[in-house]
């Protein structure tokens, strides 16, 4: 407890530090979410490997989680709020990846950190849309799957750069002002299909009952995809092809 203290009350006022196995990814998309659009992100300082762990050291973002504060917002600010975070999505959905990565990745060009692809985090990289819809249906054929997720799985949509995981939580804000301080948490983002950020955004991210305002604003911040969003459903909770899904890869 009296480091902990003593971090707080000194370095520890303008840095984070954030402790994963795939750290060095974060950091390369966070650095090049900054590097190619106006969105604010924390700035990473240095990633520092130690006994099979990544820690990323960065700057500390003042404000709050919106979490803290969104369910004492009224609508007027609230609307804000949202449409700052469309703006922010409409600037990841025009980025391309670098020339030799496949389909559907991270920026480094390898997996994704992404626990509704799969149970250990880690999945893909992809070569498509199919091949990613393989895992969506741990790997059986669509003809067992009920119509609309026949549907969505035939469609190809093009390949956008994806948050992947825009809950409050991830969101510093600063009350006074109204204004997104910035987006953060940045471990699950990649290249994914253009319905993506709503599916996982409305059936996955906003699981905890206080989102449940937060789910109401999604349509107001991504590009709605409302047969995905309930095909997407349906392989989640009625047909066992959720979390649990064998992992496969890219040759």
């Amino acid at each position: 407890m009296m480091i902990e203290h003593l971090w707080r009350v000194t370095l520890g006022r303008w840095l984070f530090i954030k402790s994963k196995i795939h750290s060095r990814t974060e950091a390369a998309t966070v650095d090049f979410v900054a590097a190619n659009t106006c969105i604010p992100v924390p700035r990473i300082w240095m990633c520092i490997p130690w006994k099979g762990m990544e820690y990323l050291v960065m700057s500390r973002i003042r404000g709050v989680s919106l979490d803290v504060v969104w369910d004492s917002l009224p609508q007027d600010k609230r609307d804000i709020v949202t449409e700052q975070i469309r703006g922010f999505v409409m600037q990841l959905r025009t980025l391309h990846p670098p020339p030799g990565h496949l389909s559907i990745c991270s920026v480094t060009g390898g997996a994704v950190a992404c626990y509704r692809l799969h149970n250990d985090g880690l999945a893909g990289p992809f070569r498509d849309e199919a091949h990613m819809n393989v895992q969506l249906r741990r790997l059986r054929p669509v003809e067992e799957y009920p119509a609309v997720v026949h549907s969505v799985h035939a469609k190809r949509h093009p390949l956008v750069f994806t948050h992947n995981d825009l809950a409050p939580r991830n969101i510093m804000y600063d009350e006074p002002s109204g204004k997104v301080l910035a987006l953060i948490d940045w471990e699950s983002a990649g290249w994914f299909p253009g319905y993506w950020e709503y599916t996982k955004t409305l059936n996955w991210v906003c699981k905890r009952p206080t989102e449940a305002d937060w789910k109401k604003e999604v349509p107001k911040m991504i590009p709605a995809y409302e047969e995905e969003a309930e095909a997407d459903w349906l392989l989640m909770y009625k047909t066992g092809s959720g979390w649990l899904s064998p992992l496969i890869h890219a040759p």
